[in-house]
């Protein structure tokens, strides 16, 4: 499946998110809802690898890209190490699925972050622990 992004106002928003039943469920999942469409299959959830490859990769795709299946995400916070990892499309963090990077870095602090300033990934090629938003806002 084919995704685009579309900016909402803030109204629009509000109402979106008065819709949400859990955390995980996307933006798109609630308005697949509000809009009567059938769930949209893991299959059509495949997104296109970036740069044009006719290979197909599955990840997690965000407004800034999209984020790799297998993609390691950590992050020290209050002296304990959070390890997290992008799998089939979402981020798992002790057990749970969360849809952004955001959701994921409230799991850990109980309090509203940046996930993209929060999570630290790792980069196979220089194998190095990386801010998220040097690769993705640079």
């Amino acid at each position: 499946m084919e995704t685009k992004y579309v900016q909402v106002d803030l109204e629009v928003w509000k109402e979106i998110e008065k819709n949400r039943e859990s955390f995980t469920q996307t933006a798109n999942d609630i308005l697949r809802k509000i809009f009567l469409l059938t769930e949209a299959s893991a299959k059509e959830k495949v997104v296109a690898a970036e740069g044009g490859s006719s290979e197909t990769v599955i990840g997690l795709p965000t407004e800034y890209g999209l984020l790799p299946d297998g993609m390691k995400l950590s992050r020290i916070y209050k002296g304990k190490q959070y390890n997290a990892q992008v799998v089939n499309g979402a981020i798992e963090l002790e057990g749970i699925r969360f849809n952004s990077l955001s959701m994921a870095g409230v799991h850990v602090t109980k309090y509203n972050v940046n996930g993209w300033h929060f999570w630290k990934y790792f980069d196979e090629k220089t194998q190095k622990w990386e801010p998220m938003v040097k690769k993705y806002h640079s």
